[in-house]
């Protein structure tokens, strides 16, 4: 799928996370701190494309953010050949390797990000949640953010930045951003599990048939679908009239108190 579809879908998915916990009384979230996690999930639902030099988060911080997708790329592949099974082909391209998978998702993203908060302090927990302010921007408004140039752009992503840690520093734990980052990480594979490539989720740890990075699609042969067609559009839509309906119901004083 394309990277707004990735953003819209993985702000559903923080947005349906938020409101399950709160049912359930694990967290209490209220509207706002509902709304920030949920727009670190859009951010994060773009992350595992960072392997791919054409992505929109390698097109984001310009030249920087493009050698940090061609090293991501080279050690996404790296690592696949490195845990390959003995019928695994040798792979000279890391897209939709490491970065797709559960290891990733729920394991190596979100231990970065509690790493650097860690060894960083409170300014290294505003840069982690600048760099997602400012994906879930270029995702959610791709056309506006471009239109401002990059400049404005990033003084808008850093005075949301701001705005957020003054309004709710509780939402911007480290466990809870960790966690946020998962989420955005899981929507954006499934979204494109459904595709013709697939996902390798599994990898590297189930082998199966000798190869340990099979590939894992949730449609059945012959029903799966491209990344760039129709379904990338059916999913966006989707997910925009979920976000819309969730909002409703969060905003709308059915969940926790308004603040």
């Amino acid at each position: 799928m394309m990277g707004p579809t990735h953003s819209v879908s993985a702000l559903a998915a923080g947005l349906a996370t938020t409101i399950a916990l709160n049912n359930t009384g694990i967290y209490d979230f209220t509207p706002v701190t509902a709304l920030i996690f949920a727009s670190i999930t859009a951010g994060a639902g773009l992350l595992p494309d960072l392997d791919h030099p054409q992505a929109t988060l390698a097109r984001t911080w310009g030249p920087v953010s493009k050698i940090m997708a061609k090293i991501t790329n080279s050690i996404s592949a790296g690592f696949a050949n490195m845990t390959a099974g003995p019928k695994d082909r040798h792979v000279s391209n890391g897209h939709r390797k490491l970065t797709h998978t559960a290891l990733f998702s729920l394991i190596i993203a979100p231990a970065i990000v509690l790493a650097l908060i860690s060894a960083g302090g409170f300014w290294a927990q505003m840069a982690v949640v600048y760099f997602f302010i400012t994906l879930a921007l270029q995702g959610l408004f791709r056309d506006y953010i471009r239109s401002l140039g990059p400049i404005l752009a990033n003084i808008l992503a850093i005075g949301i930045t701001y705005g957020l840690a003054q309004a709710a520093p509780e939402t911007l734990h480290p466990t809870l951003l960790a966690f946020a980052v998962a989420v955005g990480c899981l929507a954006h594979i499934a979204g494109d599990a459904p595709t013709h490539s697939g996902v390798p989720f599994f990898a590297p740890f189930i082998r199966a048939g000798g190869k340990r990075w099979n590939d894992v699609h949730l449609l059945p042969k012959g029903m799966t679908v491209s990344a760039t067609g129709w379904a990338n559009t059916a999913l966006f839509i989707l997910s925009v009239i979920a976000c819309v309906a969730m909002m409703g119901y969060i905003l709308g004083g059915e969940f926790g108190l308004l603040v």
